[in-house]
């Protein structure tokens, strides 16, 4: 009995990891971009901004553009604003933000040792880690001949890097004074949106999106959106 037991638990863990291998495989196809990895970003200068400064739910940042066009708010959870010179902007409120870490270690503290011995201490640790695991992840991580544990984390991660990626096909690292983070898709490459994921110490998650605002084409460069980020108080 305990012979067909073993062998019944490896049939299952093996086919866990085949079924996983198969959905990282279909992912890669479906959605290329999954397989890029954080690089440096091609343009480090940094230009004067003389635009105005949005401030919104307790932090504030300049912009390179000054005529806004909208400004409007959505019930306390983000706020957008476009300018008729430039393009648009998302601010989401770091008050509303998921706290993903917390949630994945769990509340108690067999959970939190379940989750570690998934994900790992450091990845759980800050909702910075956790994003920096996941957009480290690429679907050629998943095989068939990988750990249940190893697939299982790799495919949650992959999804998370998916909403954040969506159809950009590049990662920046972003780093300005205690800030650091991640910045989502190329100024000048189609669909010309960047998403910009910084933290500070405290682990407070700031999202803004930059975006055309009536035209498909280039808003904004990479030297003015290091600014840009140069400039968040």
């Amino acid at each position: 009995m305990l012979i067909c037991l073993g062998i019944g638990w490896g049939v299952y863990t093996e086919a866990l990891s085949l079924v996983s291998w198969h959905f990282a495989r279909i992912t890669a196809d479906a959605h290329p971009n999954l397989s890029v990895i954080p690089q440096p970003v091609p343009d480090t200068s940094i230009v004067k901004l003389d635009g105005v400064r949005v401030a919104r739910f307790g932090f504030s940042f300049q912009v390179p553009w000054k005529d806004v066009d909208q400004d409007r708010s959505a019930k306390g959870t983000a706020a957008v604003v476009t300018f008729r010179d430039g393009g648009g902007l998302l601010v989401f409120n770091p008050a509303t933000q998921t706290d993903s870490a917390k949630i994945m270690r769990g509340a108690s503290l067999s959970q939190r040792k379940m989750m570690e011995e998934i994900f790992g201490a450091r990845a759980l640790r800050s909702n910075y880690e956790l994003m920096a695991a996941e957009v480290e992840t690429t679907p050629n991580q998943i095989a068939w001949w990988s750990t249940r544990k190893q697939n299982t984390r790799n495919a949650i991660l992959l999804v998370d890097k998916s909403g954040d990626l969506r159809d950009a096909h590049e990662i920046y690292k972003l780093a300005s004074g205690e800030l650091r983070g991640f910045q989502f898709g190329s100024p000048t490459v189609e669909p010309y949106i960047v998403q910009l994921d910084l933290f500070d110490p405290s682990d407070h998650h700031y999202r803004i999106l930059v975006t055309p605002s009536k035209q498909k084409k280039p808003v904004i460069s990479q030297a003015q959106i290091n600014a840009v980020v140069s400039s968040m108080r």
